[in-house]
Protein backbone atom coordinates (compact mmCIF):
# COMPACT_ATOMS: atom_id res chain seq x y z
CA UNK A 1 0.00 0.00 0.00
CA UNK A 2 2.91 2.39 0.57
CA UNK A 3 3.67 2.35 -3.16
CA UNK A 4 0.02 3.17 -3.85
CA UNK A 5 -0.25 6.08 -1.44
CA UNK A 6 2.99 7.65 -2.64
CA UNK A 7 1.10 8.12 -5.92
CA UNK A 8 -2.15 9.41 -4.34
CA UNK A 9 -2.82 13.14 -4.08
CA UNK A 10 -5.83 14.86 -2.48
CA UNK A 11 -7.52 17.81 -4.16
CA UNK A 12 -7.42 20.99 -2.05
CA UNK A 13 -8.15 24.54 -3.29
CA UNK A 14 -5.21 26.85 -2.60
CA UNK A 15 -7.07 29.18 -0.22
CA UNK A 16 -8.28 26.24 1.90
CA UNK A 17 -4.78 24.76 1.90
CA UNK A 18 -3.21 28.02 3.02
CA UNK A 19 -5.86 29.10 5.52
CA UNK A 20 -7.13 25.82 6.99
CA UNK A 21 -5.66 22.51 5.94
CA UNK A 22 -1.90 22.97 5.75
CA UNK A 23 -1.21 21.77 9.35
CA UNK A 24 -3.36 18.67 8.78
CA UNK A 25 -1.66 18.01 5.44
CA UNK A 26 1.80 18.27 6.99
CA UNK A 27 1.06 16.20 10.08
CA UNK A 28 -0.51 13.39 8.06
CA UNK A 29 2.05 13.52 5.26
CA UNK A 30 -0.59 14.01 2.55
CA UNK A 31 0.30 14.91 -1.01
CA UNK A 32 -1.98 17.56 -2.49
CA UNK A 33 -3.28 18.57 -5.89
CA UNK A 34 -3.59 22.33 -5.42
CA UNK A 35 -6.61 23.98 -7.02
CA UNK A 36 -5.61 27.25 -8.66
CA UNK A 37 -8.73 29.20 -9.59
CA UNK A 38 -8.78 32.53 -11.41
CA UNK A 39 -9.54 34.20 -8.06
CA UNK A 40 -6.35 32.72 -6.60
CA UNK A 41 -4.22 33.79 -9.55
CA UNK A 42 -5.67 37.30 -9.49
CA UNK A 43 -5.48 38.01 -5.77
CA UNK A 44 -2.80 35.93 -4.14
CA UNK A 45 0.63 37.46 -3.40
CA UNK A 46 3.74 35.59 -4.49
CA UNK A 47 4.93 35.43 -0.88
CA UNK A 48 1.99 33.16 0.03
CA UNK A 49 2.86 30.73 -2.74
CA UNK A 50 6.47 30.62 -1.57
CA UNK A 51 5.41 30.08 2.05
CA UNK A 52 3.11 27.16 1.23
CA UNK A 53 5.57 25.63 -1.25
CA UNK A 54 8.39 25.90 1.27
CA UNK A 55 6.43 24.16 3.99
CA UNK A 56 5.39 21.32 1.67
CA UNK A 57 8.93 20.90 0.38
CA UNK A 58 10.35 21.05 3.89
CA UNK A 59 8.11 18.13 4.87
CA UNK A 60 9.22 16.16 1.82
CA UNK A 61 5.76 16.32 0.26
CA UNK A 62 5.24 16.35 -3.48
CA UNK A 63 2.33 18.36 -4.87
CA UNK A 64 0.52 18.87 -8.15
CA UNK A 65 -1.67 21.58 -9.73
CA UNK A 66 -5.20 21.79 -11.03
CA UNK A 67 -5.36 24.76 -13.39
CA UNK A 68 -8.38 27.10 -13.67
CA UNK A 69 -11.19 25.87 -15.90
CA UNK A 70 -14.34 27.97 -15.42
CA UNK A 71 -15.11 30.03 -18.56
CA UNK A 72 -11.88 28.87 -20.24
CA UNK A 73 -11.39 27.00 -23.51
CA UNK A 74 -8.01 26.40 -25.13
CA UNK A 75 -9.77 25.26 -28.30
CA UNK A 76 -12.29 28.13 -28.47
CA UNK A 77 -13.31 29.45 -31.86
CA UNK A 78 -13.15 33.04 -30.57
CA UNK A 79 -9.44 34.00 -30.49
CA UNK A 80 -9.98 36.33 -27.52
CA UNK A 81 -11.30 33.44 -25.41
CA UNK A 82 -8.24 31.40 -26.38
CA UNK A 83 -6.01 34.35 -25.48
CA UNK A 84 -7.47 34.62 -21.97
CA UNK A 85 -7.37 30.84 -21.52
CA UNK A 86 -3.69 30.74 -22.46
CA UNK A 87 -2.95 33.69 -20.17
CA UNK A 88 -4.43 31.80 -17.20
CA UNK A 89 -2.39 28.71 -18.06
CA UNK A 90 0.75 30.83 -18.36
CA UNK A 91 0.09 32.16 -14.85
CA UNK A 92 0.00 28.57 -13.59
CA UNK A 93 3.21 27.70 -15.40
CA UNK A 94 4.93 30.66 -13.74
CA UNK A 95 4.37 28.88 -10.40
CA UNK A 96 6.09 25.66 -11.52
CA UNK A 97 9.53 26.88 -10.46
CA UNK A 98 8.17 27.63 -6.95
CA UNK A 99 6.25 24.41 -6.28
CA UNK A 100 7.87 21.95 -8.74
CA UNK A 101 4.55 20.07 -9.16
CA UNK A 102 4.52 16.48 -10.37
CA UNK A 103 1.85 17.42 -12.94
CA UNK A 104 -0.65 20.07 -13.99
CA UNK A 105 -4.27 19.13 -14.73
CA UNK A 106 -6.43 21.17 -17.10
CA UNK A 107 -9.71 20.61 -18.89
CA UNK A 108 -10.00 19.87 -22.58
CA UNK A 109 -13.28 21.84 -22.43
CA UNK A 110 -14.93 20.26 -25.44
CA UNK A 111 -18.72 20.61 -25.38
CA UNK A 112 -20.78 19.26 -28.24
CA UNK A 113 -23.50 21.87 -27.74
CA UNK A 114 -20.94 24.55 -28.59
CA UNK A 115 -18.52 22.86 -30.99
CA UNK A 116 -20.35 19.96 -32.67
CA UNK A 117 -20.33 21.79 -36.01
CA UNK A 118 -16.80 23.10 -35.42
CA UNK A 119 -14.96 19.99 -34.29
CA UNK A 120 -12.15 20.37 -36.81
CA UNK A 121 -11.47 23.99 -35.84
CA UNK A 122 -11.74 23.16 -32.13
CA UNK A 123 -9.17 20.40 -32.53
CA UNK A 124 -6.81 22.57 -34.58
CA UNK A 125 -7.05 25.40 -32.04
CA UNK A 126 -6.57 23.00 -29.13
CA UNK A 127 -3.49 21.46 -30.70
CA UNK A 128 -1.99 24.92 -31.23
CA UNK A 129 -2.70 25.95 -27.63
CA UNK A 130 -1.50 22.74 -26.02
CA UNK A 131 1.66 22.56 -28.12
CA UNK A 132 2.54 26.06 -26.95
CA UNK A 133 1.99 25.11 -23.31
CA UNK A 134 3.98 21.90 -23.63
CA UNK A 135 6.88 23.85 -25.09
CA UNK A 136 6.81 26.02 -21.95
CA UNK A 137 6.97 22.91 -19.76
CA UNK A 138 9.81 21.13 -21.54
CA UNK A 139 12.58 22.43 -19.28
CA UNK A 140 10.80 21.38 -16.09
CA UNK A 141 9.55 18.11 -17.60
CA UNK A 142 6.15 18.74 -15.98
CA UNK A 143 3.38 16.66 -17.58
CA UNK A 144 0.18 18.40 -18.62
CA UNK A 145 -2.74 16.11 -17.81
CA UNK A 146 -5.81 16.85 -19.95
CA UNK A 147 -9.05 15.86 -18.23
CA UNK A 148 -12.34 14.67 -19.67
CA UNK A 149 -15.50 16.45 -18.59
CA UNK A 150 -18.43 16.64 -21.02
CA UNK A 151 -16.98 14.42 -23.77
CA UNK A 152 -19.44 11.69 -24.75
CA UNK A 153 -16.75 9.38 -26.11
CA UNK A 154 -12.94 9.35 -26.31
CA UNK A 155 -12.58 10.12 -30.03
CA UNK A 156 -11.64 13.82 -29.90
CA UNK A 157 -9.29 13.39 -26.96
CA UNK A 158 -7.64 10.50 -28.77
CA UNK A 159 -7.09 12.77 -31.79
CA UNK A 160 -5.74 15.49 -29.50
CA UNK A 161 -3.12 13.25 -27.86
CA UNK A 162 -2.14 11.70 -31.17
CA UNK A 163 -1.65 15.19 -32.59
CA UNK A 164 0.38 16.36 -29.61
CA UNK A 165 2.63 13.29 -29.81
CA UNK A 166 4.45 14.33 -26.64
CA UNK A 167 5.47 12.37 -23.52
CA UNK A 168 4.38 15.44 -21.52
CA UNK A 169 0.86 15.49 -22.98
CA UNK A 170 -1.05 12.95 -20.90
CA UNK A 171 -4.65 11.99 -20.16
CA UNK A 172 -6.43 12.45 -16.82
CA UNK A 173 -9.43 10.11 -16.69
CA UNK A 174 -12.07 11.55 -14.38
CA UNK A 175 -14.29 8.66 -13.29
CA UNK A 176 -17.05 10.90 -11.96
CA UNK A 177 -17.32 12.89 -15.18
CA UNK A 178 -17.31 9.69 -17.21
CA UNK A 179 -20.23 8.33 -15.17
CA UNK A 180 -22.39 11.37 -15.88
CA UNK A 181 -21.48 12.48 -19.39
CA UNK A 182 -19.96 9.59 -21.34
CA UNK A 183 -22.07 7.42 -23.63
CA UNK A 184 -19.43 4.71 -23.95
CA UNK A 185 -18.04 2.23 -21.42
CA UNK A 186 -14.84 2.74 -19.45
CA UNK A 187 -13.37 -0.19 -21.35
CA UNK A 188 -13.64 1.79 -24.59
CA UNK A 189 -11.93 4.81 -22.99
CA UNK A 190 -9.06 2.71 -21.69
CA UNK A 191 -8.61 0.82 -24.95
CA UNK A 192 -8.30 4.07 -26.90
CA UNK A 193 -6.67 6.37 -24.35
CA UNK A 194 -4.79 3.87 -22.19
CA UNK A 195 -1.48 4.59 -24.00
CA UNK A 196 -1.81 8.25 -22.95
CA UNK A 197 -3.15 7.68 -19.41
CA UNK A 198 -1.17 9.51 -16.75
CA UNK A 199 -3.57 9.85 -13.85
CA UNK A 200 -7.08 9.43 -12.47
CA UNK A 201 -9.47 11.79 -10.75
CA UNK A 202 -11.50 9.60 -8.40
CA UNK A 203 -14.81 10.57 -6.80
CA UNK A 204 -18.28 9.06 -6.83
CA UNK A 205 -21.81 10.06 -7.81
CA UNK A 206 -25.21 8.55 -8.67
CA UNK A 207 -25.05 9.30 -12.39
CA UNK A 208 -27.10 12.50 -12.28
CA UNK A 209 -24.96 15.31 -10.84
CA UNK A 210 -21.26 15.81 -10.17
CA UNK A 211 -21.56 15.17 -6.43
CA UNK A 212 -17.88 14.42 -5.69
CA UNK A 213 -18.83 11.81 -3.09
CA UNK A 214 -16.53 9.40 -1.29
CA UNK A 215 -15.59 6.31 -3.28
CA UNK A 216 -18.22 3.63 -2.72
CA UNK A 217 -20.94 6.14 -1.76
CA UNK A 218 -22.40 6.44 -5.26
CA UNK A 219 -23.09 4.09 -8.17
CA UNK A 220 -19.74 3.98 -9.99
CA UNK A 221 -18.48 0.40 -10.28
CA UNK A 222 -14.94 1.02 -9.09
CA UNK A 223 -14.01 -2.69 -8.69
CA UNK A 224 -14.84 -3.14 -12.39
CA UNK A 225 -12.86 -0.01 -13.29
CA UNK A 226 -9.85 -1.13 -11.24
CA UNK A 227 -10.01 -4.60 -12.80
CA UNK A 228 -9.73 -2.99 -16.24
CA UNK A 229 -6.66 -1.05 -15.13
CA UNK A 230 -5.08 -4.24 -13.78
CA UNK A 231 -5.91 -6.15 -16.96
CA UNK A 232 -4.21 -3.49 -19.07
CA UNK A 233 -1.32 -3.13 -16.60
CA UNK A 234 -1.98 0.57 -16.14
CA UNK A 235 -0.66 2.20 -12.94
CA UNK A 236 -1.65 5.88 -13.13
CA UNK A 237 -1.26 8.49 -10.45
CA UNK A 238 -4.43 9.20 -8.45
CA UNK A 239 -6.06 12.36 -7.14
CA UNK A 240 -9.00 11.96 -4.77
CA UNK A 241 -11.62 14.63 -5.43
CA UNK A 242 -14.14 13.91 -2.68
CA UNK A 243 -15.37 17.30 -1.48
CA UNK A 244 -15.60 16.74 2.26
CA UNK A 245 -12.82 15.87 4.69
CA UNK A 246 -14.54 12.73 5.96
CA UNK A 247 -15.20 11.60 2.39
CA UNK A 248 -11.48 11.75 1.67
CA UNK A 249 -10.82 9.42 4.62
CA UNK A 250 -13.52 7.03 3.41
CA UNK A 251 -12.03 7.11 -0.10
CA UNK A 252 -8.60 6.19 1.23
CA UNK A 253 -10.16 3.27 3.13
CA UNK A 254 -11.93 2.20 -0.06
CA UNK A 255 -8.65 2.20 -2.00
CA UNK A 256 -7.01 0.03 0.65
CA UNK A 257 -9.76 -2.56 0.15
CA UNK A 258 -10.22 -2.42 -3.61
CA UNK A 259 -7.11 -1.09 -5.38
CA UNK A 260 -5.45 -3.98 -7.26
CA UNK A 261 -2.13 -5.15 -5.83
Amino acid sequence: MENLFSDVHVSVPFFLLRDQYLPLILSNHIRVEIGLSADVLEANPIEDYKEVAGRLSGAGLACSFHAPFLDLSLGAIDPKIREVSLMRMEQVIELVSIFRPRWIVCHAAYESRHYEDEQKRWLENSLCSFKHLLSRLENSLTPLMVENVYEKDPSLLEALFQGLNSPLGRFCLDAGHHRIYSRTDLKDWLERLGPFLGMLHLHDNHGRTDDHLALGQGSIDFPYFFSLLKEKRLRPYITLEAHQEDWVRKSLDFLVLHWPA
